[in-house]
């Protein structure tokens, strides 16, 4: 059975949501947006509304692909990170798919920013911007593939599949050392 279950902060207490047969098999990335859940799924986007209906979004309405990876909120919508490619679902569900065709594993809005994790890499979007941008300063260990990012105040997190990168304001990107 697919489906999310939440907490329901009036009632306090669990409620699973049954999706309808067939919608996904597994999520990959979940967004919490004010009154919607969102899920990346094999299946493209799912969306699940305060009032438990749900809506999709996947190929046949824009997305690059069906098998969605990872999702990030910005002022303009929401990003979806699939493995062909980035799109963005915006006001009234419209979904403008860029032409890069590339693996995006995982997304991070930071301020102004959107940080993408690709199978080629870290890459970058300014929110005013049109094209994909490799940062300037780059840590050899930003050329792999980026499968998680995150934030700490200022400080930005990128991690491959053994390694973290870190990079504080003002400083250049930095390889932690390897705990064992």
């Amino acid at each position: 059975r697919a489906g999310l279950t939440a907490l329901d902060p009036y009632v306090q207490r669990f409620q699973y949501h049954e999706a309808r047969p067939g919608a996904f098999e597994s999520g990959r990335d979940l967004l919490l947006r004010p009154a919607e859940v969102w899920a990346a799924t094999e299946r493209g986007v799912v969306v699940l509304g305060r009032d438990g209906t749900w809506r999709t979004a996947d190929r046949l309405t824009g997305l690059p692909s069906d098998n969605a990876l990872a999702l990030a909120a910005s002022s303009s919508g929401v990003w979806v990170g699939t493995d062909l490619g980035l799109a963005r679902i915006g006001a009234g569900d419209s979904v403008l798919a860029l032409p890069e065709r590339l693996a995006v594993l995982s997304l991070l809005v930071v301020r102004d920013t959107l940080w993408i994790g690709t199978t080629r890499g870290l890459m970058l979007r300014p929110e005013t911007g049109e094209d994909l941008l490799v940062p300037r300063e780059t840590e050899p260990a930003l050329r792999h593939p980026i499968v998680a990012l995150a934030a700490l105040g200022d400080t930005l997190v990128a991690a491959t599949g053994d390694k973290l990168i870190v990079r504080a304001p003002g400083t250049p990107w930095t390889l932690l050392p390897v705990v064992s």
